[in-house]
């Protein structure tokens, strides 16, 4: 009876442990493979910086895009990742007034309620010479990414850096 009893707990014990593990696996490769990515958006704005005689002070990643920003050169970093395939540009804000972001919403009814939900989100650089054109790096495009993770706030962090460096 006892013996009974053990290999009752002993199974219980196991699939316990399988089912914690089925569980747990699927958000550490998920972290770590988002992880990569932002390690790898980072990497490829610093090798950007040096291939075109730049630098680069301060960076910061967030999902498939990065900024970044060189103080001395005054320079705005943008690179994204889309399939394994990097764009990466940059602006000289030394022909930048103002730097912006530009959220564009839309409104949705949800239960009754009106709720407003960002549709897409751009930093826009306003250049000094107002016959040039506006350049933007975009953050965001509903119809890209259904889901926005920290990219509202990210812009807002930016901006302040960009105009900072102007």
């Amino acid at each position: 009876m006892n013996l009974k009893i053990k290999k009752m707990e002993t199974g219980n014990i196991l699939i316990g442990l399988i089912s914690i593990v089925a569980i747990v696996i699927p958000f550490i490769y998920m972290y770590r493979k988002s992880k990569s990515t932002e390690r790898g958006l980072v990497k490829n704005i610093k090798a950007y910086a040096e291939n075109n005689s730049l630098q680069l002070d301060r960076s910061e990643a967030v999902a498939n895009l990065a900024l970044g920003l060189d103080s001395k050169n005054k320079i705005a970093y943008f690179s994204e990742v889309d399939h394994g395939v990097y764009d990466t540009r940059h602006v000289s804000l030394s022909d930048i007034s103002i730097c912006k972001v530009n959220r564009e919403v839309r409104e949705v009814d949800y239960h009754g309620e009106k709720d407003k939900v960002t549709h897409s989100l751009e930093i826009c650089f306003y250049p000094k010479n107002k016959k040039d054109e506006v350049s933007t790096f975009l953050l965001f495009d509903e119809d890209k990414n259904k889901m926005l993770s920290g990219e509202i706030q990210l812009a807002n962090e930016w901006v302040a850096h960009f105009n900072s460096a102007l």
